[in-house]
């Protein structure tokens, strides 16, 4: 992957992760979340040999964020 893409798809994730924990509508913080991990998914795609470390860091609630209420 062109190393300005990677650059593009890790800047955006690192985004949409603080807008999610900002944003107070819980489906707010889901599509947040879910834009990240999409994000995520592009930027690591190429190296699908690490996929699970990377994919244990894409919870859609993390620990201690409420998103029911």
């Amino acid at each position: 992957m062109d190393p300005d893409d990677r650059t593009y798809f890790q800047h955006r994730a690192e985004v949409e992760t603080k807008m999610a924990e900002r944003a107070t509508d819980p489906s707010a913080v889901q599509a947040h979340y879910r834009l990240a991990e999409a994000y995520l998914d592009k930027l690591f795609s190429s190296s699908r040999a690490n996929a699970g470390s990377e994919k244990s860091l894409l919870n859609s609630d993390p620990p201690g964020r409420r998103t029911g209420t």
